[in-house]
């Protein structure tokens, strides 16, 4: 174990060396974070303009106009009023994201939204899909306001109540939802790192002159995967230190934390051990690793939100690990709940990572053979 320990304390040094590993495994998370949590609080704190569309009153009757100035008082819609043609247009070259037409006969009845009939249309950039289901949704929202002002309704709106997660004791802050995520682009980060590093040695010769020396397979790999595993601790350890000192982050369950990035670290070492054997030199394995790393992530929801992904998209990505780490995180973090539900993704995580290692030190024979 002595001899493993100083492979892997002299692995850790050359990482210190190397700027370009060390952006990717320390700055890159920090930067990623950052970026993803402006735009969370963005969306959480957003008051300014989310829509801009171009109306035309077809109508031109005292409720359309009356429709047309409650909508121009939303701050969630820049509206501009346009003719058809203009209107059309803006949608062309991409400035607006939809075009509303108060189509004739709007007035005719103050509750038109329960006419049965057409009375409003949105026309869309078919790019702009779920802004025009947006735009829909506001516009009927804004006509059942004015139903319930006038007295027509009573408001359907208190039939529904949305309230937090019962597990969840506080609302978590766009700082503690981006942190999961920024600890998984570090272990990506380190993996890349390691398995360039090892087919480096591999290049030139490195492993060939260990494996002269009185040390056997498993300590060069053990070696090298305790400099990987303790690279992805701390890399972990600075980001949560980070997250807590710098953004006010607030662990529900520390320890589990703890146990949760290690278990990530373990698992991410056997990629690595298992990227460093995709080639024969540094460029052949950083492509290919950096590849299948970006895949990884992006099945797994650290590069793309879930909720956009295709049904077929989010069902193979229950079998990246990016995703039982961000699902063990986030329960760890702040969602709570029974402690199998950061256990279980754990165990994964644990099991591949082993059954990786094994992978990589079997090729790692055959080729000293």
């Amino acid at each position: 174990m002595r001899r493993a320990l100083i492979i892997a304390a002299k692995d850790l040094l050359l990482l210190a060396r190397d700027r370009a590993a060390l952006f990717w495994i320390g700055a890159f998370p920090v930067l990623f974070a950052l970026f993803l949590a402006a735009i969370l609080e963005g969306f959480s704190t957003r008051t300014e303009v989310a829509l801009k569309v171009a109306v035309t009153d077809l109508d031109r009757s005292p409720v359309s106009a009356e429709y047309i100035a409650r909508l121009e008082r939303d701050e969630n819609l820049d509206l501009r009023r346009a003719p058809h043609e203009q209107a059309r247009a803006l949608l062309r070259a991409g400035q607006v994201d939809g075009v509303v037409l108060v189509l004739p006969g709007f007035g005719q009845r103050a509750d038109w939204y329960a006419s049965g009939r057409e009375a409003l249309r949105v026309e869309s950039d078919p790019s702009r899909a779920r802004e025009a289901q947006t735009l829909a949704g506001m516009l009927l929202e804004h006509g059942i306001e004015s139903a319930i002002e006038l007295d027509l309704m009573a408001d359907p709106r208190k039939s529904v109540r949305v309230v937090p997660l019962p597990s969840l004791s506080r609302k978590p802050s766009s700082a503690e939802l981006v942190t999961p995520a920024a600890i998984l682009w570090a272990v990506l980060g380190c993996a890349a790192a390691f398995s360039v590093s090892l087919a480096a040695e591999r290049r030139r010769g490195t492993l060939r002159r260990m494996r002269a020396l009185p040390l056997s397979n498993f300590e060069v790999l053990a070696g090298k995967a305790l400099a990987c595993w303790t690279t992805c601790m701390a890399s972990a350890s600075l980001l949560l230190a980070i997250a807590v000192l710098g953004f006010r982050v607030h662990f529900d369950q520390g320890l589990a934390v703890l146990l949760v990035c290690a278990a990530l670290s373990l698992c991410f070492t056997g990629v690595m051990a298992t990227l460093s054997t995709f080639g024969t030199d540094e460029r052949s394995v950083a492509g290919a690793g950096w590849a299948t790393l970006l895949v990884l992530g992006m099945l797994g929801g650290v590069m793309a939100p879930r909720m956009i992904m295709p049904v077929w998209l989010e069902q193979a990505g229950a079998y990246s690990p990016v995703r039982w780490g961000l699902v063990a995180l986030e329960h760890a973090l702040w969602r709570g709940g029974p402690a199998f539900a950061w256990v279980g993704p754990s165990m994964l995580l644990v099991m591949v990572g082993l059954a990786l290692i094994a992978f990589g030190s079997l090729v790692l024979k055959r080729s000293a053979a």
